[in-house]
């Protein structure tokens, strides 16, 4: 089985071990709105990806925005999660499993 592997964008490997270093007390923002993040796997890989995502919540449930900024095509996470739907998600220093 393949492990974490980093994502090739350096702020979100920047972002993933500044919140996973100082336990969920550090890096919860990104440009002001509050961070949570998503592990998952990849579906081609089956490596284990870590994603940070804008919070969005509706009542108890995390609603996950995959928009790429309103991009035409889906952000590869959001195929990730359609083929694997197990995830672990982080909201601060709150760590749950989920299906999405």
């Amino acid at each position: 089985m393949v492990g974490y592997v980093p994502s090739p964008r350096e702020w979100v490997r920047e972002q993933v071990e500044l919140y996973e270093r100082s336990g969920g007390k550090e890096g919860t923002d990104l440009r002001g709105r509050p961070v949570i993040l998503v592990t998952h796997r990849g579906r081609k890989s089956g490596a284990i990806r870590k994603t940070p995502l804008m919070r969005v919540v509706d009542g108890e449930r995390y609603v996950l925005v995959g928009s790429m900024g309103g991009a035409p095509k889906d952000p590869v996470w959001v195929h990730n999660l359609r083929e694997h739907s197990e995830i672990e998600l982080r909201d601060r220093e709150r760590v749950q499993s989920m299906r999405v």
